[in-house]
C-alpha cells in the first residue's frame, strides 16, 4: 500500500504502472540509437597474418582512410575457408563507390598488379567516395593457376567461376562462394566496377575491353581506357559485368593480355584506365591521361549502329 493511505489504491496501481512503463520507454529510447547505429561489417574475430576477417563488409560503416580484410568465402573439402583479400580506401566526403576487381581466373595476373597500384596510390584524405580492391575471389582457380574453379564431385568437375553469378545461396561451391560475394560484400558497397581479366592460358589478348553500350555509364568507363579494342557486347550470362549490368552496376571486362606473367605495357595502361575512371568520377584529383579516343582505339560499328 502507498504511505499516502488517501490515495485509492486502485489509482495508485495505475499511478505505478505508469511509472514503470516510462522507465521501460527511457531505457529503450538509450538502447535504441545503439541497436540502430550497429556496424554492419561482421568481424569474424580471427585474423590471417594479421589482417581481420569479415564475413560482410558494409563500406559505410568504415572509417575514412584505408582498410585491408580477409573475406570468409566458402568451405573446403577439408572444412577449412577460402579467404578472399580485400582492400578499401575511403575518403572523408561522399562520392561514388568503385570497385577494381582482378583474379576472376586464377590464370589471370596483370589486372592483380593493376588493382595492387591503384590501391598503392590512393589518398584518402584527398578522395571523395571509395575505391575496393579485391583479388582473387576464385581462390580454387588461383591456387590450381587455373582458369576454372575446382568442384569436388565424383571423379572431380570443373566450373568457369566468371559464368556462374550471381550464384547460388544453396549450389555447388563455386555458386555458393559467387553468392556470398554478391550478398556479403558487392551489395550496397559497389556503383560501378571494372573487372580486370587476361585471356586463357595458350592465348593472348591486346589491351581489350567488352563493355554493354547500351548502358552509357559502362560506355564512357570503356572509353576512358587507352584501349586497343573495345567490343560493343551484349555480355555473357553469369559473368561478373553482365550481372552487375543487370543490378543497375555499370561494369566493364577490362582484358590486358597475356596470363601468366606480368606485362609492363598492358599494367601501365590498365592502370592509367583505372586513375582516368577515378578521375572523371570525381573520386580523386587529376589530369585525365590517354583514353580511347587519343589512343585511337579500334570499335568495331556494329549493326545496330548503322
Amino acid at each position: 500500500m502507498p504511505e499516502n493511505k488517501n490515495l485509492n489504491p486502485i489509482k495508485w496501481k495505475m499511478t505505478h504502472m505508469k511509472i514503470s512503463t516510462s522507465r521501460i520507454a527511457f531505457a529503450l529510447s538509450l538502447a535504441l540509437p545503439c541497436s540502430m547505429t550497429h556496424a554492419a561489417t561482421v568481424y569474424t574475430g580471427d585474423k590471417v597474418q594479421g589482417v581481420p576477417v569479415i564475413s560482410t563488409l558494409d563500406v559505410a560503416d568504415l572509417t575514412a582512410g584505408q582498410h585491408r580484410f580477409m573475406f570468409e568465402g566458402v568451405e573446403t573439402g577439408t572444412g577449412q575457408r577460402w579467404y578472399v583479400p580485400i582492400m578499401v580506401a575511403k575518403g572523408k566526403t561522399d562520392g561514388k563507390k568503385v570497385l577494381l576487381q582482378a583474379g576472376v581466373h586464377g590464370d589471370e595476373l596483370n589486372g592483380v598488379r593493376i588493382v595492387q597500384k591503384v590501391m598503392e596510390q590512393l589518398d584518402p584524405a584527398k578522395m571523395k567516395g571509395s575505391v575496393i580492391g579485391i583479388i582473387g575471389p576464385n581462390r580454387s582457380g588461383l591456387e590450381r593457376v587455373s582458369r576454372t574453379w575446382s568442384v569436388s564431385t565424383d571423379g572431380g568437375e570443373t566450373i568457369d567461376y566468371n559464368r556462374v553469378h550471381p550464384g547460388k545461396e544453396t549450389g555447388n561451391t563455386a555458386e555458393r562462394q559467387a553468392w556470398m560475394m554478391w550478398n556479403k560484400v558487392y551489395k550496397g558497397n559497389v556503383d560501378l566496377a571494372i573487372d580486370y581479366h587476361t585471356q586463357s592460358t595458350g592465348t593472348a589478348y591486346p589491351l581489350f575491353i567488352y563493355a554493354d553500350y547500351r548502358n552509357a555509364d559502362a560506355r564512357t568507363i570503356a572509353e576512358l581506357f587507352p584501349a586497343d579494342q573495345i567490343k560493343k557486347d551484349p555480355g555473357e550470362a553469369g559473368s561478373m559485368e553482365t550481372t552487375f549490368i543487370q543490378n543497375g552496376i555499370p561494369a566493364i571486362t577490362a582484358e590486358t593480355g597475356e596470363p601468366r606473367i606480368y606485362q609492363q605495357d598492358m599494367i601501365a595502361r590498365g592502370l592509367e584506365g583505372a586513375l582516368n575512371v577515378l578521375i572523371h568520377y570525381k573520386v580523386i584529383e587529376g589530369k585525365i591521361g590517354a583514353t580511347a579516343r587519343s589512343n585511337k582505339t579500334y570499335i568495331p560499328v556494329i549493326i545496330e549502329d548503322a
